[in-house]
């Protein structure tokens, strides 16, 4: 979906549905899922001729970008919240907020997947966010200065959707190539919780987008701004320093 096609998105505004908006970010969660599968980083993680300690440097180094990145999305996504109107249902503002709340500790379980892989949980906790990790929360905190929260839902929807897909297809990969569970705990949670998740989010989404139709537009551009960072740029630059900062590897060489 280009730039243009995302500001007309393709239709006359006026005409576009509750429906649409939701076939789209279906959509949009497909095409991602794609893409990623397409990259060579991804390929090559997948490819089975990495070495171990390589794939466990890969794995810490996205956990080491959760850890450093999810408070400041947590908080940011409780005020984007507290950003919608007054007019919505009571229950779907409750709905997102269980869903922050189980998304409450989820740095500390990358913390705990980071020193399962053999890294030092002060390192985790002390040292200064990658360029990244930094990216994402304040994308995440710009929406809410911009006071998007459209645009954070329709993110948020894609997010969760295609997580549940790529940590399925990655974590039986990292199993077989003997990364240890106490390492894995992070993937095989969110390739079976986030299914409720989406599940959840596609019926808030639905509703709000029917009792708001103003929201529909940000609800499709929102993935895009996310989608500029997350997850295949993050993802490329941890595998990057996973390659740097192995000593089986020379920096700047292929694995």
């Amino acid at each position: 979906m280009n730039e243009r096609a995302l500001t007309d998105l393709g239709v006359d505004p006026a005409t576009l549905t509750a429906e649409d908006v939701m076939v789209r970010l279906d959509a949009r969660v497909e095409q991602l899922v794609r893409d990623l599968q397409a990259r060579p980083f991804f390929q090559e993680v997948m490819s089975g001729h990495l070495s171990q300690p390589v794939l466990r440097r890969v794995l810490q180094e996205v956990y080491l970008d959760i850890a450093l990145y999810q408070e400041h999305i947590i908080e940011a996504s409780i005020a984007l919240i507290g950003q919608m109107p007054r007019s919505l249902d009571v229950r779907l503002i409750e709905d997102l907020l269980h869903h922050q709340a189980e998304e409450f500790d989820h740095g500390e379980m990358a913390v705990r997947d980071y020193v399962g892989l053999g890294g030092h949980e002060a390192t985790a906790r002390g040292r200064r966010m990658t360029p990244a990790a930094f990216g994402i929360a304040a994308l995440r905190r710009m929406m809410v200065h911009t006071r998007d929260w459209p645009a954070w839902l329709g993110s948020l929807y894609v997010v969760e959707c295609s997580t549940p897909i790529l940590t399925a297809f990655v974590k039986d990969h990292f199993r077989g190539q003997g990364v240890p569970g106490r390492g894995l705990e992070f993937i095989d949670h969110h390739a079976t919780a986030d299914l409720e998740h989406a599940a959840l989010l596609r019926n808030v989404l639905l509703e709000i987008a029917q009792a708001v139709p103003d929201a529909r537009e940000g609800m499709l551009y929102g993935p895009e701004y996310y989608l500029q960072l997350y997850p295949a740029a993050s993802w490329e630059a941890a595998y990057r320093r996973a390659l740097q900062g192995t000593p089986e590897v020379s920096a700047g060489e292929p694995a």
